[in-house]
């Protein structure tokens, strides 16, 4: 959903800006600007700055529910432009997506399958995911126990990050196949395909306690980032994590 009705656009921009001015750029205010001209000086700063922008994506929660108290809704998509470039927001519930640390092995090897690899692939990582996280040190038949640098967790899966320590894993395959499917929080434990052709609903509504995903593209002088910030609503929100991608 693009943002394009005024007053919503415009309470979605102040807030913003008004969350990044008070927590980074107070002293970057002109003083005989005017006061919309202020506002924006400030976005562009914070847009502009590689080190502050991830500060500012854990304002963004904030943000949502702010919006959400006056239009009992978000969009799922928000699209905000400004001088160089523009921002898109993407968010969607962590519970759209498959626990890696709960699915079955027939589950978990038909969700490596559907990655486009080869079934001796699927069989390895399948085994040695499920050797990561089950409790015993029992070695499965494609599986690993015995790494030379550390030991598997023989637990469930604490961050992203620590997936990659499974022998075969790949970031190319973490981060551009798996991660939009899988979470480690909340999610579903059961796989199955998803109809694509399913109409999705253009809006959201946070719920207390649930675990939610926003995706943010920065697009700017003709380069695109990417970062992903996982949230749990509560008061204040609980960010769980944030990557750049």
């Amino acid at each position: 959903m693009k943002i394009q009705n005024q007053s919503e656009g415009l309470i979605l921009v102040i807030v913003l800006v008004l969350l990044t001015a008070v927590s980074f750029m107070a002293g970057y205010i002109y003083l005989h600007a005017t006061k919309e001209r202020r506002l924006f000086s400030i976005l562009e700063y914070t847009l502009n700055q590689e080190k502050i922008f991830p500060l500012f994506l854990k304002k963004v929660p904030l943000l949502l529910s702010f919006y959400q108290e006056h239009y009992s809704y978000v969009p799922k998509e928000i699209q905000i432009s400004f001088k160089e470039g523009e921002i898109k927001f993407f968010i969607s519930s962590e519970e759209e997506r498959f626990n890696i640390n709960e699915l079955s092995p027939p589950d978990l090897l038909s969700l490596l399958l559907d990655l486009k690899i080869s079934e001796e692939k699927a069989l390895i990582l399948r085994d040695r995911i499920l050797d990561w996280i089950d409790k015993d040190h029992d070695v499965r038949p494609f599986g690993k126990e015995d790494y030379e640098d550390y030991k598997p967790a023989n637990n469930h899966f604490k961050t992203f990050y620590e997936i990659l320590l499974v022998d075969g894993m790949d970031p190319h395959l973490l981060w551009n196949k798996m991660f939009d499917k899988i979470t480690i929080y909340d999610g579903k434990k059961e796989y199955f395909l998803q109809n694509e052709d399913e109409e999705e609903e253009e809006k959201l509504i946070l719920k207390q306690g649930k675990i939610y995903r926003l995706i943010v593209f920065l697009e700017q002088k003709g380069i695109t980032k990417k970062w992903v910030l996982i949230f749990k609503v509560s008061n204040p929100p609980q960010i769980l994590t944030i990557l750049s991608l």
